[in-house]
């Protein structure tokens, strides 16, 4: 018996769909850099412009387990593109810095991904472009989602 998805459920699929594509064909994007996916790049981005940011921060903005994300910043760490300190107020804590390296490996990593998403959206018109973007920034957090019961509140990763 086929269970049918309702139109709401297709159009999350799909979304989801498109996000994991882009996540497991990073790999083949990064294979000249020191870092092996969109997750690390992402992670390192937040090292860079974030002055104090800590794990239990970045796990947050990430969305993502802290566990999952205290391996990333451990294998960052071990190719020197991340360094911690220990915060300045809450001496349990470790500030999470991205290394020169770090900064220049991200912003290379930067590119590549949007020379990627660049062909990807070269599909769609400017206006179905600012359509599509505009649509996604609906849905970022806290702006709606935590507006639902039982989500978390957390802040966004991205801003406009």
């Amino acid at each position: 018996m086929d269970i049918p998805l309702s139109p709401d459920l297709a159009i999350l699929r799909l979304m989801l769909y498109s996000v994991q594509v882009l996540k497991s064909k990073s790999r083949l994007l990064f294979h000249s850099l020191p870092v092996s996916n969109l997750d690390e790049v992402l992670i390192l981005h937040e090292a860079t412009n974030n002055n104090y940011a800590n794990r239990s921060e970045i796990a947050r903005a990430m969305f993502m387990p802290f566990s999952a994300t205290a391996k990333i910043i451990d294998r960052l760490v071990t190719r020197d593109l991340v360094y911690e300190v220990q915060d300045d107020i809450d001496a349990r804590m470790k500030n999470v810095h991205a290394t020169p390296e770090g900064r220049m490996v991200c912003v290379t990593a930067l590119i590549l991904v949007e020379e990627a998403l660049q062909v990807l959206l070269a599909r769609l018109s400017d206006a179905e472009r600012t359509t599509l973007k505009n649509l996604l920034f609906r849905f970022r957090w806290p702006d709606v989602l935590s507006e639902v019961p039982g989500m978390p509140k957390r802040r966004p990763l991205i801003s406009r």
